[in-house]
């Protein structure tokens, strides 16, 4: 697993989820109801190959709720910290050990939980409090649960007219191990199509850029050297 500390939608973090299996539209490529693959999966595929064929984000719909969604994200988990008395830290962006599957908690509670923030339109609001969560979030969740290996995730979801307290969504691990095999099968299969596009049409002129700061310290030689140098020209200059 890996971890990059940086804010959400920034350039970062959107170089970070180029062509990366997002927990986000996990749903796209298995229907969690019966675990088998959904009729998304190759538009979404497309879209992937797309953003590493590119280096270009590849637009997508985005609803009037859903930018409603973005803009309010700060006060969600904001109030989630006041109604639960606990702080929350920055999600940032995780992904496997391969790197070509990844997630982008909202915030990061402890060392064991995760926030979903969300902002419904007020009869997606009334259906929770009525009826509780539908298997919408499921593979978004256990999606992201498989990947940083944490045991829970907070399911917020706010609406101005209507509040309701978290909805706390514990690991699956059965469900969490159909959805790794269905991931891992997509992604060697997109591997193989990268290959596939490779070889027909290429070679392909990608933007390069310097990876974003995972939390790792560490020095090279080079740097080692550079150190010690400074460090005898300052005591000869002294």
């Amino acid at each position: 697993m890996k971890f990059y500390d940086v804010q959400p939608l920034s350039e970062d973090w959107k170089r970070l989820r180029l062509g990366v299996i997002t927990a986000s539209n996990f749903h796209k490529i298995i229907t969690p109801k019966t675990g088998k693959i959904s009729s998304q999966a190759q538009g979404y595929m497309n879209q992937l190959l797309g953003e590493w064929l590119t280096g270009e984000e590849v637009e997508g719909y985005k609803s009037e709720w859903m930018q409603r969604g973005q803009d309010v994200e700060d006060q969600i988990w904001k109030a989630y910290e006041g109604y639960t008395e606990v702080e929350t830290s920055r999600g940032g962006f995780f992904t496997d050990d391969s790197g070509l599957i990844g997630c982008s908690p909202d915030r990061l509670i402890g060392e064991a939980g995760d926030l979903e923030a969300k902002a419904p339109m007020i009869q997606t609001q009334i259906s929770y409090a009525l009826n509780g969560l539908d298997d919408d979030y499921k593979c978004q969740v256990q999606g992201r649960m498989m990947i940083h290996g944490r045991e829970w995730c907070d399911l917020f979801t706010w609406h101005p007219k209507l509040f309701l307290p978290p909805f706390r969504i514990y690991r699956d691990d059965k469900f969490i191990g159909i959805l790794r095999v269905v991931l891992n099968t997509f992604a060697d299969l997109m591997l193989q199509k990268r290959t596939d596009l490779e070889q027909r049409y290429g070679p392909f002129q990608r933007p390069q850029s310097e990876e974003p700061y995972s939390g790792e310290d560490f020095i090279t030689q080079e740097d080692e050297d550079m150190i010690l140098k400074d460090i005898r020209e300052r005591q000869n200059a002294s």
